[in-house]
């Protein structure tokens, strides 16, 4: 029997569902798809299919599934197809010994090292087409720039790691015991290790702007000028207040753009107040169903 889907929790934080939909991709990956945009309707139409016999839901939201399960697929391609090139690289580091392991555009070797699920003849295309002057300039252009240091001289955006924005919040309230709020996950994903562990420990307050070491000075900057706007907001006793999405997008200077600094593409009001902006109202009658799974989500975390 599918699982069953609830809205709220499907592009935010569901790892079971993105991990659904990458296995989907893999298993219908027949074409050399240099990007998302390349891939047949049709063929997505198909995988839709595919997700509909693993999740259930109530058909009210059908648009609101079948949005979600695109704008993932979207979002995740572009490091789909770059774990396809490392898995590919090492394979054929266990043939070939001169290669360099860190090298992921090493297509003349890799084209014959196909990684699971993906047959030769698209491999081989797929790395024809990355093999050429302009998807290299492109790919190093992007490599440059998220290397590139800010004024501080350090160049890591956030200390965060791989882990999404919304598992780290689902994460961080199991070890709270209580939802974290706003500040707190920026200071987890943006403060130095040494700096996050004291905060942890109970050392350092979040307000305290001097104790707090921040990766980057723009993170540092960005915080700053966030509580002193919610402080204009919402008077001296900001602190009692939660956290305010549009507040936040003011300061950053993104208003409600696609990726927002401090949230890249993940969902900005989630992530400030933990509520879903595309959170909608479920029939009654699943009510009580929908319950019992989002208790049943929330032991799985």
């Amino acid at each position: 029997m599918p699982n069953y889907l609830v809205v709220t929790r499907f592009e935010v934080e569901h790892g079971d569902v993105h991990k659904s939909i990458t296995r989907i991709l893999s298993q219908h990956h027949d074409g050399a798809w240099m990007t998302f945009r390349q891939i047949p309707r049709d063929k997505l139409a198909r995988m839709f299919e595919c997700f509909r016999t693993r999740w259930s839901w109530d058909l009210a939201n059908e648009q609101l599934i079948h949005e979600g399960f695109i704008n993932v697929l979207k979002k995740r391609y572009r490091d789909i197809m770059r774990q396809l090139r490392i898995d590919s690289t090492m394979l054929a580091c266990a043939v070939h010994e001169d290669m360099d392991p860190t090298n992921y555009l090493q297509f003349d070797k890799i084209r014959d090292f196909p990684p699971p699920a993906i047959s030769l003849e698209v491999w081989r295309e797929l790395c024809k087409r990355w093999n050429t002057k302009g998807w290299l300039n492109k790919s190093k252009n992007g490599s440059k720039n998220r290397r590139s240091a800010d004024s501080s001289g350090k160049s890591s955006r956030h200390t965060g790691g791989s882990m999404g924005y919304a598992e780290r919040r689902a994460r961080m309230k199991r070890k709270m015991n209580e939802e974290p709020n706003f500040k707190r996950i920026f200071l987890d994903t943006h403060l130095t290790k040494e700096c996050k562990q004291k905060l942890w420990d109970g050392d350092i307050d979040i307000y305290n702007l001097e104790e707090l070491k921040f990766c980057t000075e723009r993170a540092k900057k960005v915080y700053g000028d966030y509580l002193s706007a919610m402080r204009e907001v919402y008077g001296p006793n900001y602190s009692e207040f939660p956290d305010d999405p549009e507040v936040w997008a003011r300061v950053v200077g993104q208003g409600r753009t696609r990726r927002v600094y401090g949230i890249g593409s993940s969902d900005l009001d989630y992530l400030v107040t933990g509520t879903s902006s595309s959170s909608v109202g479920s029939a009654p009658s699943h009510a009580e169903y929908q319950r019992s799974q989002e208790e049943l989500c929330e032991l799985k975390w």
